[in-house]
């Protein structure tokens, strides 16, 4: 009786504290980023940007990701802005074997972006995303270049958020100034 009875008063909690939740996101001002409504624009604005294709397969990965993100539907026939991203990646060692060979690298990634309005070729938003991740050295080569491969994809698709966030962020903003 007293186990049904902590389980009903349990059940009951959780309800309650899902019924205030309910209320958070009108209580305390948050608005989803791709929301309806006023923000209802940043998707749609997201769509409108040209992604200029980035060096070398790791640009390559970068560029695929970042379409998939803002503009699943493909390259927009008329785009408002233009994203350049410039991409530097670099390996280092960080552990080795008592003879000296590495056992562990990291592989450190920066993204230097630029969003560009196409209306007026001005420059609009700058930045820079890194991203450190690193992978171990294994006796097996083909297991060792995987990791290596799996770290440098980790990366890439952290870099790939990032500056779709920030890009999001952005568009939400003008969609807001906008009357």
């Amino acid at each position: 009786m007293e186990r049904s009875r902590r389980n009903f008063l349990a059940g009951t909690a959780r309800l309650a504290g899902l019924a205030v939740l309910a209320g958070l996101p009108g209580a305390c001002g948050f608005k989803p980023l791709y929301g309806g409504g006023q923000d209802a624009g940043t998707a749609a604005g997201l769509s409108q940007v040209k992604i200029v294709p980035i060096a070398d397969r790791s640009g390559q990965l970068l560029y695929n990701d970042l379409r998939e993100r803002m503009n699943p539907k493909g390259v927009p026939g008329d785009p408002q802005y233009i994203l350049t991203v410039d991409l530097t990646e670099l390996q280092e060692d960080i552990l080795f074997a008592s003879d000296e060979t590495p056992t562990r690298t990291n592989v450190v990634q920066r993204a230097e972006y630029m969003l560009t309005r196409t209306l007026d070729d001005q420059v609009v938003l700058t930045g820079v995303s890194q991203v450190t991740t690193g992978y171990n050295i294994l006796e097996n080569e083909f297991a060792s270049l995987n990791s290596e491969l799996d770290a440098q994809r980790r990366g890439l698709g952290q870099i790939a958020y990032e500056i779709a966030t920030r890009l999001a962020v952005f568009m939400s903003e003008q969609n807001a100034a906008q009357p």
